[in-house]
């Protein structure tokens, strides 16, 4: 108990992205501990978790208390470790084989989209491991006699891991279809091997240790669990270094923000919005954590513009307008020097490129420019018509959106500019729900 409580006072995380032994935990108690303990030890975490330590609300509480419960039910049930309640013969190889087919749509949809074989590289992987799984029993004259415990223990873990995927994975595109009328295939296509290695490695482990433990006593548990709070303790530090990073791009995107004060607060709201697009379009956490610093530093480069252009009220003239060119070049330059920024550099610095091409500072068009830079190019435009400038006053959200649909294939790309325009005006929540485990 005192374990899984530390793991979720660890996890807190305004970012709701840290890495987490929830799964671990999870099937560690019901294994170890049984059933209706290991439920009583979930129940606990979760509502101490998320309703003491991160307060939320007590709809969400309720909802992830019994959305756990439900996934520990499905994996104890798969794994055999519900007293009187023995799964058929057919459960044992049930799970891995819908994982099979899972797998195998998850490739033909890839291929079929255009992508090349390393990005499927994830998905063959799964399949690997769950193949050596279901067929472990035919080479298992070739193991030694003592590591045939750790062996079942994996099993057990697998099937665990594979039942509560399941749900969680399920009950997620449910209610993401309730809530934003779409299941995130995107999301799926991006995150999918990644969870699968993550609850399976979370699960197995916990099985390994309920195993493990019970050879070898509670000693071996409380140091194994010792060592794996203090991995996620460093975990922890690491992000918070990562949150300082970041809150210096803001200020310095803020800085410049600051010399207008008709801009004040564009990067901000353009990051904003942009990770809230990026996220409904199902896009990874690597692509939105990207497009979220590129915003911040995507006008960083008007600080080599001269206040008589930047400030002017009225139309730029042909000289004033390649001066203010400049600030693209500049700002990815800026960016560029800081190391492990370049990929973010290079998005701040395709912002003003056009889907149909002549755009600046490179010419590119169409897939040619970062898809982040597209979609940052979107809501740059958007903010900036829905606020006060020298020359104009606001316009209204619907004028502005009539003015992306004329030119969306000109100015920006088409596919993704009516994808914006239809979330605006249907106003519903993101599209992707992360799975339990994705973010406790």
């Amino acid at each position: 108990m005192l374990a899984a409580l530390a793991a979720e006072f660890l996890a807190t995380s305004h970012h709701g992205k840290a890495v987490t032994l929830a799964g671990l935990l999870a099937a560690l108690a019901v294994l170890y501990l049984g059933f209706g303990a290991g439920l009583a030890v979930v129940a606990t975490s979760v509502l101490i978790g998320d309703g003491a330590i991160r307060r939320r609300r007590a709809s969400l509480v309720l909802w992830n208390l019994a959305l756990f419960g439900l996934m520990v039910t499905a994996g104890a049930f798969a794994a055999g470790a519900i007293s009187g309640a023995e799964p058929p013969s057919v459960g044992q190889s049930s799970v891995p084989i819908v994982w099979l087919i899972i797998f195998g749509l998850w490739l033909a949809a890839r291929h079929e989209a255009g992508h090349k074989l390393l990005s499927l590289s994830p998905g063959l992987a799964a399949i690997a491991v769950i193949i050596g799984g279901m067929t472990a029993g035919r080479w298992e004259s070739l193991l030694h006699a003592e590591v045939d415990l750790w062996r079942n223990a994996a099993m057990e873990g697998m099937r665990f891991a594979g039942a509560f995927m399941l749900v969680d994975f399920v009950t997620a595109s449910a209610r993401a279809r309730l809530q934003a009328g779409q299941i995130g295939t995107a999301f799926w296509g991006e995150h999918l091997p990644l969870l699968f290695f993550r609850y399976n490695g979370l699960i197995i482990s916990g099985s390994l240790l309920a195993h493990w433990a019970a050879v070898e006593g509670d000693a071996i548990l409380a140091l194994s669990l010792g060592g794996l709070l203090l991995a996620q303790a460093a975990y922890r530090m690491y992000e918070r270094a990562s949150w300082v990073s970041e809150a210096a791009i803001a200020a310095l995107g803020e800085a410049i923000d600051a010399r207008d004060p008709y801009t004040a607060g564009h990067s901000l709201r353009v990051a904003d919005y942009a990770a809230h697009f990026a996220t409904f379009l199902g896009w990874s956490r690597g692509h939105v954590d990207r497009l979220r610093r590129a915003a911040l530093m995507h006008d960083v480069g008007k600080i080599g513009v001269p206040d008589a252009v930047l400030f002017k009220p009225g139309k730029l003239d042909a000289g004033e307008f390649e001066q203010m060119k400049r600030h693209a070049p500049i700002g990815e330059s800026i960016v560029s020097r800081i190391p492990g920024l370049e990929s973010i550099a290079r998005i701040a610095g395709e912002d003003h490129e056009r889907w149909a091409g002549g755009g600046y500072p490179r010419g590119l068009k169409g897939e040619e420019i970062m898809p982040e830079a597209r979609l940052l190019a979107i809501i740059d435009v958007f903010d900036a018509m829905t606020t006060d400038r020298p020359y104009r006053a606001a316009l209204t959200e619907e004028e502005a959106l009539l003015h992306l649909e004329s030119v969306a294939g000109d100015q920006l790309d088409p596919v993704m500019t009516k994808r914006f325009i239809e979330h605006v005006r249907d106003g519903r929540q993101s599209g992707v729900l992360f799975c339990y485990c994705a973010t406790h």
